[in-house]
This record gives structure tokens, sequence and C-alpha cells, in this order.
């Protein structure tokens, strides 16, 4: 049972997804407290953030999501994309690929929305690891259910075109 235990957390995407539910519930809580605010513009990247010269939110950012839905999307991306990159790239290539995937959507969001709202979610991780595979295998093909129901087989160079 303690070997069984071990290897649980040996994936970087289940510590990524158990981070990500992790800050969700504290999320949760804090918003029923009323102290959601102090959060958001303490982790959440936007222009005043960065102008008072919290840096870090150009990663932390990504730690926050806007209700269930949208962390329950990135989970489910991240559960299924991810965990393969990470198979076929050393450790060291999947953090680059994490950090890079996060400090490029928050560059790319700042630079159009400088003066507009707060980002958070973990879209452009969940997105950078699509790209990802999408450019390493692009004619792997992939299957997923098209509305929890319907079954599609696509090459990545195809989904890659439409996202």
């Amino acid at each position: 049972m303690k070997k069984r235990f071990q290897g649980r957390f040996q994936s970087l995407t289940d510590l990524i997804i158990l981070t990500l539910i992790s800050c969700f519930v504290l999320q949760s809580i804090l918003k029923l407290l009323g102290g959601e605010f102090v959060l958001y513009n303490f982790v959440g990247l936007s222009g005043i953030n960065l102008l008072k010269g919290f840096v870090w939110t150009l990663f932390t950012y990504s730690l926050l999501h806007e209700g269930i839905i949208h962390l329950l999307w990135n989970l489910l991306l991240i559960h299924f994309v991810s965990r393969k990159v990470e198979q076929y790239t050393s450790k060291s290539e999947f953090i680059t690929l994490i950090a890079a995937s996060v400090m490029l959507g928050s560059l790319f969001w700042i630079l159009f929305n400088y003066e507009l709202g707060t980002l958070i979610g973990a879209s452009a991780f969940a997105m950078g690891s699509l790209t990802h595979f999408c450019l390493k295998r692009p004619n792997e093909p992939m299957t997923f259910l098209l509305f929890f129901i319907l079954p599609v087989t696509i090459k990545p160079k195809y989904l890659l075109l439409i996202f």
C-alpha cells in the first residue's frame, strides 16, 4: 500500500490538477467570506497589479478560476492532453512548457488588455499543452467525445487549426 501511494503523485500533471482544485476550494471559501477581491488583487493579473510591482501575478493568475465550469474545462484539457505531453517529454522540458505557456499567456493578454479587468485561469497552460502536442504529434489520431456523447477522431494538426 505504501508503494502504491508513493507512485500516485509522481506525475506533474496530477500535482497541477490537485493544486488547481485546492486553490479553487480556497478561492470559494474566500468568496463565501467576502474576501475574494483581496485574492484577485494579490494573485490575479492586471495592469494595476503590475504597476504595483506584483510581478508574480504573471504566473499566479493561472491558479484562480471564475467558476466550477471554467475549472472543469481546464482540468479536462490538462488531464487528457498534458498527461500525454508529460509522457513523451522530460521533466525539465515539461516544467519549461508550463512556465512558458503561463508567461506567454499573461504577456499576450496584458499586451491587449492592459487597462481592462483581471486575468485568471489555467487556460494558457492547457492551450500550451494542446499546441505542443499538436505540433509534436500532428498525425497521431485523437479521439474525444463531442458534447460527451459523439466519439470524434481527428488529427491534432486539424484540431490546432480549429482552435
